[in-house]
């Protein structure tokens, strides 16, 4: 099964849990990647359909006119560091922020110039936002409460709410007298419990300690499957993301860059910000005359490699990515290894990654020993199934079209007439 090293952690807490969803077996569809244009027939078919969003402060752009769709049930991540405009998208799709170009759709209607309160968004703040002089009874029925539901039917649906979130016992108790887990619960069952056409999460799990965010990550995936409602989740936590999302948008400066399943994200990134901000990797920059000459060099291979295609002229940038666990690395010489020479170890937990300067590049690798030294000889190989090309313009984003993938030069295959493959 899947297990980027990073979430080995994670994905423990989530498989000791029934129901719990990893980023395995996931249901998004290729139809809803970002940049799809999301025409009038499909926006309908969307929870939410977000185009050409423009955002800035102060005459200062923020969001860069970034596009994507939520299906119904979907749990989708922002994922991105601080300052990428993430949040700025949220806030926007609440209508707490006033875009300065763009559409925003919740299902087939147009949100733009409509209020927060006739939005019909369940919203979850970092801070949780409980009012400290009601008990949890009087948070969760706030939103109905201001809506007018009669009481009989609040209470009714107040009572399902708290069974459902396994608060049964503590609704006369006051946020003081919560964990943070029971609020963050409480928080989430208030979004919930005014049944919202769309849910929007802004990083709910960033105050809580590790143990606790791992057991939350399960609950909010639980009760977002279990209500079948549309969630756009905003973090910068890679383990979050990789637990619970069917979609994970990777974002940066203002910029949706990778919009994929998890499992493809981190395997397959498009881009090399991605593939440097998720988990650990390997990225060699190959030249690009050598790409264009057709003789590609990279350490771990014996073989020189060219393109299965002529590499396109908008392409300023050429990556070969490796994942560490991919790398293979033993103390002693072997016909078709590379040799390289340790540069530096680090412990990940449940594992001991190492640097390996080889060549003119450096590689990640983990330490199947666990007694790699810096300065030690050491000798690497790969699969070439496991390296994938990325190919981005100078501004770093990623290329669009066929994927380029390498061909070894000595198997006597002509690169430039191959067919399309995967890198």
């Amino acid at each position: 099964m899947f297990k980027p090293l990073f979430l080995k952690t994670a994905w423990r807490a989530v498989s000791a849990s029934a129901g719990a969803v990893g980023p395995v077996g996931l249901s998004s569809g290729a139809a809803q990647r970002a940049g799809d244009a999301a025409g009038a027939a499909s926006v309908a078919g969307n929870a939410l359909t977000v185009q050409d969003l423009v955002i800035g402060y102060g005459g200062k752009p923020v969001v860069n006119g970034v596009n994507f769709t939520i299906g119904h049930g979907e749990f989708v991540t922002l994922l991105g560091p601080s300052g990428s405009g993430k949040t700025s998208v949220l806030r926007a799709v609440a209508g707490y922020v006033q875009p300065e170009a763009g559409d925003i759709r919740i299902g087939a209607r147009s949100m733009i110039g409509v209020s927060p309160r006739l939005r019909n968004c369940g919203m979850v703040f970092q801070s949780y936002a409980l009012f400290p002089h009601m008990t949890l009874f009087q948070n969760i029925a706030y939103g109905l409460k201001t809506r007018g539901v009669a009481q009989a039917e609040l209470q009714e649906r107040v009572a399902e709410i708290v069974d459902a979130m396994h608060l049964g016992g503590f609704e006369g108790r006051y946020p003081h007298e919560m964990s943070g887990g029971q609020q963050q619960r409480v928080a989430l069952a208030r979004a919930l419990v005014v049944r919202p056409d769309l849910l929007l999460m802004d990083e709910p799990l960033a105050a809580l300690d590790l143990r606790l965010r791992e057991q939350m990550q399960v609950e909010i995936r639980r009760i977002q499957q279990q209500f079948n409602i549309s969630t756009l989740y905003i973090t910068h936590d890679q383990g979050e993301a990789f637990t619970m999302s069917d979609r994970i948008m990777v974002m940066n400066r203002g910029d949706i860059v990778s919009s994929d399943r998890p499992r493809q994200v981190y395997l397959a990134p498009n881009c090399s910000f991605t593939a440097r901000f998720v988990g650990s990797s390997s990225l060699m920059e190959i030249p690009l005359d050598e790409a264009r000459a057709q003789s590609i060099a990279l350490p771990g291979q014996a073989a020189r490699f060219a393109l299965d295609r002529p590499l396109p002229a908008e392409v300023g940038h050429l990556f070969v990515s490796l994942r560490p666990e991919v790398v293979q690395v033993r103390a002693d010489a072997a016909p078709g290894w590379s040799e390289g020479v340790v540069v530096s170890r680090r412990f990940a937990g449940m594992s001991l990654m190492v640097s390996i300067r080889a060549g003119k590049h450096e590689v990640l690798a983990v330490d199947p020993s666990g007694e790699m030294v810096p300065d030690q000889p050491v000798w690497i190989r790969w699969a070439l199934a496991e390296a994938h090309v990325i190919a981005e313009n100078t501004g770093g984003l990623p290329c669009k079209g066929v994927p380029l993938r390498l061909v070894p030069l000595e198997c006597g295959v002509e690169p430039n007439r191959q067919g399309a493959g995967h890198a």
